[in-house]
């Protein structure tokens, strides 16, 4: 296997787990009021400094 196919592979892979764990926390946040509450401080911060 060629080097751009090697990295077009572990790119789509971390793309695809990315996706996936961040729909996951979406249905959390929006399930889970508790959740929300507690972690929106921590999402604000992230948001700001990255």
């Amino acid at each position: 296997m060629s080097s751009l196919a090697v990295t077009i592979k572990v790119t789509l892979t971390a793309l695809l787990a990315s996706v996936i764990v961040s729909v996951c926390l979406a249905i959390i946040f929006y399930l889970s009021k508790f959740v929300e509450r507690s972690m929106m401080p921590i999402t604000i911060i992230l948001q700001v400094t990255l």
